[in-house]
């Protein structure tokens, strides 16, 4: 019987240490994550290795939403945020989307993708969500779910609606706090719930609850709550899938009080059928496995995994994917505000000034085509051809501006990509600089949402990009450059 365990592993080759614990603590499957991938060719032969080496098939998973949710710097289609794609007002868009991302995903052995996010989004600062989100409308977003979830378990990938009972109403990041969403059992049902029920419609497999407290639900986490896993999901909503937890190493179940152990104890109690452990450690397995060792899973996944793994696979097109990639990002750009500006702008020989983030501040918490260095050496010779336009990097953690004031004053015109203002304070502080002495020159280009819009001084011109895939930098460039 297998521990109800999908855990993170350490390292992107096969050891005999990994091999050795995995037959201990049998776990029903694995999440992989950016620190376990090179490419796909070396990701296909790690999954194959260790499912030999192990002697059965481990539920291979995966965070692949599109936008900044990826684990993969190349080698995969890089599709626009989920917010490009409500955009696009074509939910079969959705579908293609998903298909191509079961084609690409099944080929390496992968069988569960842990999307799509079905919880809404809305004018304030979600900072868990934002583009993650297909919009705020109850209705467009269950249908583009349950587009994207069909276009997922058509081709051989089991999709994870995520994050019951919805988070679109939180404040704080489950990643590191506790969010609580006080609102009415009413609004509830209303506006979060639809999108999953259209989910279960749709044959989704899997659905994913989060570290957030509902006062109108119970007194309890969702991830504790009987009442909310059992009573309401499986019973009341008649879900008869997986239910699947979300990561126990969060910063929301840590400041729960819990130990991981004891987290886990209580998540099975309350009615999940796979608990998520990221955290690598071996020795935290062991408790873990420990504390759940009376619980069972459903069912025996090892049988239904060989007969998927037997099931013929397509091909898939990545010249189609990257042109479906690119017109979304088109669709989804929206000029907020245009000054005094006509776009294109002329040229302003050498005088054209670009800020752009400096990724490898945080690489460590996100992905990024062509690895960190990617977005930039990408930009800088897409603007070669724009007669001698200035790149330079801007802090995003770092508060330290430099010499980025002296910069700003000479220049005609600012483009200024802007990486979550509200989140990181070196990017604050450059919008603040801009703010101040530059903001009738400087259009700004909102990479992660639009909640940064308030931040920005009104004289200044504002694109919404909704995500930061290359294709979305290029459709960007494309408004404001001739």
């Amino acid at each position: 019987m297998y521990t109800p365990l999908i855990i993170g592993i350490e390292g992107k080759k096969l050891s005999r240490a990994l091999v050795s614990h995995l037959k201990i603590i049998n776990p029903a499957g694995i999440l992989l994550l950016a620190r376990n991938i090179d490419s796909p060719r070396q990701l296909k032969a790690l999954i194959s290795g260790i499912n030999q080496s192990v002697g059965r098939p481990l539920l291979w998973t995966i965070d692949h939403e599109g936008g900044n949710v990826t684990r993969f710097s190349r080698g995969v289609t890089a599709f626009p945020s989920a917010q490009a794609l409500g955009r696009t007002g074509n939910p079969d868009l959705a579908y293609a989307v998903g298909r191509q991302m079961a084609l690409e995903l099944s080929d390496m052995g992968i069988l569960v993708n842990f999307a799509p996010v079905l919880d809404l989004s809305g004018s304030l600062d979600n900072p868990g969500i934002g583009i993650r989100s297909f919009g705020e409308n109850p209705g467009e977003v269950s249908l583009y779910g349950e587009k994207f979830i069909r276009g997922l378990e058509d081709h051989q990938v089991w999709a994870c609606a995520k994050h019951f009972p919805g988070i679109g109403e939180a404040r704080l990041d489950p990643h590191v706090s506790i969010p609580k969403i006080d609102i009415s059992r009413a609004l509830i049902f209303k506006r979060h719930l639809p999108p999953f029920l259209s989910a279960f419609k749709a044959g989704v497999h899997c659905v994913m609850t989060s570290h957030i407290h509902y006062p109108a639900l119970d007194s309890k986490l969702a991830t504790f709550s009987k009442k909310i896993v059992t009573g309401l999901l499986k019973k009341k909503l008649g879900f008869k899938g997986l239910v699947i937890s979300d990561d126990l190493s969060m910063g929301a179940v840590l400041k729960s009080g819990l130990s991981p152990a004891e987290a886990a104890a209580q998540a099975c109690q309350a009615g999940h059928d796979l608990l998520i452990l990221s955290n690598p450690d071996f020795r935290l397995h062991s408790q873990v496995q420990e504390a759940v060792r009376g619980f069972s899973l459903k069912e025996e996944i090892g049988p239904i995994l060989i007969q998927r793994k037997n099931r013929r696979s397509q091909n898939p097109d990545s010249l189609h994917a990257n042109r479906l990639a690119a017109w979304i990002s088109q669709k989804a750009i929206r000029v907020l505000r245009s000054g005094e500006k006509k776009f294109p702008l002329e040229k302003h020989k050498g005088a054209v000034l670009v800020l752009f983030p400096k990724i490898s501040e945080v690489k460590s918490l996100f992905t990024f085509e062509g690895g960190p260095e990617g977005p930039e050496r990408w930009l800088k010779a897409r603007l070669k051809n724009h007669g001698g336009v200035r790149l330079i990097e801007t802090p995003v953690q770092n508060k330290n501006l430099g010499s980025i004031s002296s910069q700003i004053r000479s220049a005609k015109e600012i483009l200024f990509f802007c990486f979550e203002a509200r989140r990181f304070p070196g990017q604050k502080a450059v919008l603040e600089l801009l703010n101040k002495i530059a903001a009738e020159k400087t259009t700004v280009f909102l990479m992660r949402g639009s909640t940064d819009l308030t931040l920005i001084d009104l004289r200044s011109s504002v694109i919404d990009m909704a995500g930061d895939r290359k294709s979305q930098i290029e459709a960007a460039l494309k408004v404001i450059l001739k």
